[in-house]
């Protein structure tokens, strides 16, 4: 009796363990409208946790968006529905926290920093990004964002105990005016 309650308390401390170090099962929205790059990704990402599923178009990728929450969005910016700067927005605008990385066949390095400086989390090119750097981005970027989630719901916890705790001093303030 007491072997087999510590075994069930080995494996319960087990799978714990196994569970804490296990990479999280990612999903990830390819939006790449070319089958040979879309196929080349997936290769590449084959031996990752990461769920990848694709959209070939722009209008498929925002439905899916608004159908379902995904970790981060890899998206090319010449899509035959929308082009350039004007696709990355539409996808930012779109409902959700997700990350965004733009892998593009573009080396426009104005129009990936200003992607950048508007909330992209990277802007890599399509053939020069190879697996381990590609995998390194998604991770990041997907964390950077779980980070600034976290910090904006700390920022509006803290200005709801700042607004608690003015309204307390002001009943105060009028408590001690009174007498």
């Amino acid at each position: 009796e007491k072997r087999s309650d510590d075994a069930r308390a080995f494996e319960r401390r087990r799978g714990a363990l196994v569970e804490a170090l296990t990479p999280a099962r990612l999903k990830v929205l390819l939006v790449e409208d070319a089958d040979d790059d879309a196929e080349l990704l997936k290769v590449a990402l084959r031996n990752t946790t990461f769920d990848i599923q694709r959209a070939d178009r722009l209008s498929v990728a925002l439905s899916r968006l608004r159908e379902e929450p995904f970790d981060l969005v890899l998206l090319d910016l010449s899509l035959p529905d929308s082009q350039g700067f004007e696709t990355f927005e539409r996808v930012r605008r779109s409902p959700g926290r997700q990350a965004i990385i733009l892998l593009t066949g573009s080396d426009d390095q104005d129009l990936g920093l200003k992607t950048v400086q508007c909330g992209a989390q990277d802007h890599l090119i399509k053939g020069k990004a190879g697996p381990d750097v590609l995998v390194r981005s998604i991770r990041y970027a997907v964390e950077r964002t779980r980070a600034e989630e976290e910090t904006a719901r700390y920022a509006e916890a803290l200005k709801a105990k700042n607004a608690e705790l003015e309204r307390d001093l002001n009943l105060a303030r009028e408590i001690q005016q009174a007498f």
